[in-house]
């Protein structure tokens, strides 16, 4: 009995030191586990602040954005706000540039208008006049005799008035002046001492070209040849039963082949009863007058002429009273006496 209270006091004792082991290592453990669960926490902690840092961060970036997006927005907004404002602007300025560019253009027309309606008016109760030179263009001054002679034949012919178209400088023509088919009795061109110049570039060509027409008058104004070496063409043409009516007008003619050309049926009266001078000088044929047309040469002078007047295909001409000053042929028939060139008239 005694050996098995030992025994059991051994096993009670071996119990206890296991039990002592046993404790010793649950501490232990559980130290371990104590230990384990605490960087758990800590990682988690570490882990949901770096998680809320993120947060954070995106929710910053966001709300950058946002307030970026909102701020573009919102410039966007008032630029297209201020184009829209500057393009109604621009579309008003714009409006009222052509309404005030209409309103003068419409102002203009109106002047011009009235303009032509005076003009019209004064043809009924008085002369009128245009002027050809440099300067500004209006509606009575013209740069080129073309210009002046057309707007003269827009007006009609009455009372007898006269238009009077005036140089204010010598003229110089690279073409002749066409007048076919058209009625001039009222138009007077006027060179006030003027020199109209004209080289001529084959024999048809001429300064003035009369044609089936009732040709302007001529006054006080000269037509010369620049190239007195090139004497072709003439200064004036009348042909095809036009009608050439100077009388008491004077001009001067030089260096052409011919000064005057009439032809087919023509007739010019060049008869001059003025203080002013009509000459026809250095030319091949003063007068050239041709197939059955009819001529009055009255009172002027041919001066330095070849032929002062050359008669052909059945014409007639009168020169009574007219000068002849050292021309190589004054005539190229004789006087008073009918041909079959025709006949020339002189007392």
């Amino acid at each position: 009995m005694a050996d098995n209270l030992e025994q059991i006091a051994n096993d009670l004792k071996q119990s206890s030191l296991k039990l002592q082991e046993i404790r010793e290592r649950y501490d232990g453990a559980l130290d371990i586990l104590n230990t384990q669960n605490a960087q758990i926490i800590e990682n988690l902690n570490n882990k949901k602040t770096e998680a809320l840092g993120e947060i954070e961060s995106v929710k910053d970036t966001a709300t950058t954005q946002i307030t970026e997006l909102q701020t573009t927005a919102l410039s966007s907004i008032d630029e297209s706000k201020n184009t829209s404002i500057n393009e109604v602007i621009s579309k008003k300025d714009e409006a009222l540039t052509q309404i005030e560019e209409a309103k003068t253009e419409q102002g203009e027309k109106i002047a011009k208008l009235e303009t032509d309606l005076n003009l019209k008016a004064k043809l009924l109760t008085q002369n009128i006049e245009f002027t050809v030179g440099s300067g500004e263009e209006s509606d009575t001054h013209f740069n080129t005799l073309e210009k002046a002679i057309s707007e003269a034949l827009k007006y009609s012919k009455q009372n007898n008035l006269m238009i009077t178209i005036k140089l204010t400088e010598d003229l110089t023509l690279t073409k002749m002046l066409n007048f076919i088919y058209c009625d001039c009795r009222n138009i007077m061109i006027d060179g006030q001492g003027y020199t109209i110049r004209k080289e001529n570039n084959g024999i048809y060509d001429t300064a003035f070209n009369f044609n089936n027409c009732v040709a302007p008058k001529l006054n006080n104004i000269t037509i010369s040849n620049p190239n007195t070496e090139n004497k072709i063409g003439s200064a004036i043409t009348v042909s095809d039963t036009a009608i050439f009516n100077n009388r008491n007008c004077s001009f001067k003619i030089d260096g052409f082949n011919s000064g005057v050309c009439i032809n087919n049926m023509a007739l010019v009266n060049l008869l001059n009863e003025s203080s002013s001078e009509t000459k026809i000088s250095n030319c091949n044929y003063g007068f050239y007058s041709w197939s059955t047309s009819f001529t009055s040469c009255q009172k002027i002078k041919f001066e330095n002429n070849k032929t002062a007047i050359n008669v052909n295909g059945g014409a007639f001409v009168n020169c009574n009273l007219a000068d002849f000053e050292n021309n190589t042929s004054n005539c190229n028939i004789a006087f008073n006496t009918v041909t079959p060139n025709g006949i020339c008239f002189k007392n």
